[in-house]
């Protein structure tokens, strides 16, 4: 967050974009990591010692969170160039998405797990390809949008080539992900995402564009106006993993829709 309590996304400082994370789950860390700078090492399960929370001010809600000190919030300030204040949220913190979603979350935008299908992201690409020519266009990757899950197809899962379509998952009611052989972590659809030019700034280098956004706004817009990709899940209490559950690459999933 600023100096004023309000959060700071890749709109506002498209820097953030080169800061990337990793879990080191056998020793309880999250690793932040940046170019020319030292890695930040966040122990999770350590609150910041803060002698109270401090107001945060999230997508125009109001939150509370607890600052972290002086060494990792100079970490961030260094390297944005700018004051910014590290906040983790409070374990009893939560708070409703404005709209139809039903799950309250923390400091998440709009939902706890946002899920895009390579599929959709294929054919979004060829479309800014075709709109743009080869020689003008970066190509489209899964990272421009920024989803903890990705959902593609694999030589070693049963599935035909024709399984799965562009743009399928706007219609899933849910998704089962096994996490182990007899067990799975069920994510129940909340909505479709809204996109705003966040999804412009290349990921790898912070550069800001027109695309894909541009291309997006010919086809995927909602009734109201809206630019729709990729949809947001929350926890359904369909789970049998014993919870906390880890989700990793290569697990295989279930899909379940409507009807």
């Amino acid at each position: 967050v600023d100096d004023r309590g309000t959060f700071i996304n890749q709109k506002v400082v498209p820097r953030m974009a080169l800061i990337t994370s990793q879990f080191q789950l056998s020793q309880r860390l999250l690793v932040l990591t940046a170019p020319d700078m030292e890695p930040l090492y966040l122990k999770l399960d350590e609150f910041p010692n803060a002698l109270s929370p401090s107001s945060v001010t999230l997508c125009g809600d109001a939150c509370l969170g607890l600052q972290y000190g002086a060494h990792e919030c100079e970490w961030f300030s260094r390297f944005l160039g700018r004051p910014a204040f590290l906040v983790r949220r409070e374990s009893i913190e939560r708070r409703s998405v404005r709209g139809t979603f039903s799950t309250p979350i923390g400091f998440a935008n709009e939902s706890p797990f946002l899920l895009v299908s390579e599929k959709s992201v294929d054919d979004l690409h060829c479309r800014v390809k075709a709109a743009s020519g080869e020689d003008k266009t970066r190509h489209v990757i899964a990272p421009n949008f920024r989803a903890n899950i990705v959902v593609g197809l694999s030589a070693d899962v049963p599935l035909q080539p024709t399984s799965l379509l562009p743009y399928d998952e706007d219609k899933w009611k849910s998704i089962a992900i096994h996490v182990t052989d007899d067990s799975q972590v069920v994510l129940k659809k909340e909505g479709l995402c809204n996109r705003c030019k966040m999804v412009c700034i290349d990921q790898s280098t912070s550069v800001l564009s027109s695309e894909p956004l541009l291309t997006l706004a010919k086809y995927r817009r909602e009734p109201g106006g809206k630019i729709a990709f990729g949809v947001h899940l929350s926890l359904d209490p369909a789970t049998d993993a014993a919870l906390p559950a880890i989700i990793t690459e290569g697990q295989t999933l279930t899909i379940f829709s409507p009807g």
